[in-house]
């Protein structure tokens, strides 16, 4: 099967997707970080990765669905862009969230051997006190990121997000589950649109709750330290 060679050599996808003529629009797969649109050439960039075997085969479903080019059209530029972010996205919050565990669960284990050494060294008793005073730092610096990022909820609520957008996509391709009773997929295509853009408003609603979440505790952590000058100023 063909894969790209460079970060510029472009995936050959049928014309058809985007009409004839001067319609005519070329997706190009980049393994990039940002994606670009270019109104001048009317090209669409999406952010894939190495995910070339999932866009090779949902676009080639899309070419074959009896649909009008413009809804195909908005099937690329808003469900395949919006699954490709959120696959992004819950494999980057995993990777913070993996790594913040890691940190302050093997931190936790090691901080309480360090301090139980008997060392009658000088030298090496404040060596290890230093060595344990930063450990203990870097261990309640990735437990505070980790709660004030929440790295595990956004990984959950991202991985489940992608994996509903997947299915209801499968859904409406096979006329299962919700999509029984029609005959066409352009019949389909209504629902089928406004079921994704609930499963991105519910996304929206969970990034708003961890965004007032956060102000909460900046909130709190500005009223303890306030709360601290003030005892220190008394004293």
């Amino acid at each position: 099967m063909w894969r790209p060679k460079s970060c510029t050599q472009t995936l050959p996808i049928a014309n058809n997707i985007w009409g004839n003529g001067g319609q005519c629009r070329t997706l190009h797969i980049y393994r990039t970080m940002t994606s670009t649109t270019t109104p001048e050439n009317k090209t669409l960039t999406l952010n894939i990765g190495n995910d070339y075997n999932f866009l090779e085969n949902v676009i080639a479903i899309i070419e074959q669905l009896d649909l009008e080019p413009l809804q195909k059209q908005f099937m690329t530029h808003r469900w395949l862009q919006q699954v490709i972010q959120l696959e992004r996205l819950w494999k980057r919050y995993r990777f913070g969230y993996y790594l913040s565990r890691i940190v302050t669960i093997v931190g936790g284990v090691i901080v309480p051997a360090l301090v139980s050494f008997n060392i009658s060294s000088d030298n090496t008793k404040v060596l290890f006190g230093w060595l344990t005073l930063g450990l203990s730092q870097i261990v309640a610096i990735s437990a505070s990121l980790e709660e004030f990022l929440q790295y595990g909820k956004l990984y959950c609520e991202y991985r489940n997000s992608a994996e509903l957008m997947k299915m209801e996509a499968w859904h409406f391709f096979q006329f299962s589950g919700p999509y029984k009773k029609f005959t066409s997929h352009r019949s389909a295509y209504t629902m089928f649109a406004g079921r994704v853009e609930k499963i991105i408003e519910q996304d929206l609603e969970v990034l708003n709750q961890v965004a007032e979440e956060q102000e909460k505790q900046e909130e709190q952590s500005f009223e303890s330290m306030e709360n601290q000058d003030t005892i220190k100023g008394k004293n």
